[in-house]
């Protein structure tokens, strides 16, 4: 049942990661990987009863929620039924601009609180080379994110298009970095479960 949990929650994180689209249409939005990830995070919370699961599962729904009606207000603007030209309205940018940062942070807490589940779990089973490995690991992407989330505060301010591009690989490489620990996690589940 936990194996089942672990897939979900990697798979949807990738789902969130990568944007698939055929012409103006996503194939995999956002809210379905965060559909999928709250599924999965609810299984490993109801298989060890754990806060941290609890609240991740609650900020993955709190995103699936926020993407969905994102999706719906984007397509609303893009097909000017709400208004014409708000992609070039300054009040419009400074939002997403704000939005962009705080559901960064969210996500950032969602994977803090994943991360710390697991890590509970591995003292649970009496794995602490593992739970030790993963505190490390958990230190270094929070500091990586929090690095990558000043990256992009400043970019959005500049119009030097190299520093924006670089500041986006960035950010996607420590997005790359945190499915590589959900992988090594699931590598370990043989002993979890």
């Amino acid at each position: 049942m936990m194996e089942k949990g672990y897939k979900k929650v990697f798979w949807g994180f990738l789902i969130t990661i990568f944007d698939i689209n055929i012409g103006s249409i996503n194939i995999l939005p956002d809210f379905i990987g965060y559909f999928i990830m709250g599924s999965g995070i609810y299984t490993l919370y109801s298989e060890f009863k754990n806060d941290n699961f609890k609240i991740a599962n609650t900020l993955a729904n709190f995103l699936m929620g926020y993407s969905l009606i994102m999706g719906f207000a984007e397509y609303a603007i893009s097909t000017n039924v709400i208004g014409v030209g708000l992609y070039e309205h300054p009040a419009y940018m400074i939002i997403q601009f704000i939005l962009s940062i705080v559901i960064s942070a969210v996500i950032l807490i969602m994977a803090f609180k994943i991360i710390s589940g697991f890590i509970d779990l591995y003292f649970h089973r009496e794995m602490e080379d593992e739970a030790n490995i993963l505190i490390n690991k958990q230190k270094k992407y929070t500091i990586l994110t929090i690095i990558g989330l000043l990256l992009i505060s400043v970019s959005l301010n500049s119009s030097n298009e190299y520093f924006v591009t670089a500041s986006i690989i960035y950010l996607l490489a420590v997005n790359l970095y945190f499915a590589a620990i959900l992988r090594a996690i699931f590598r370990d589940s043989e002993g979890l479960a």
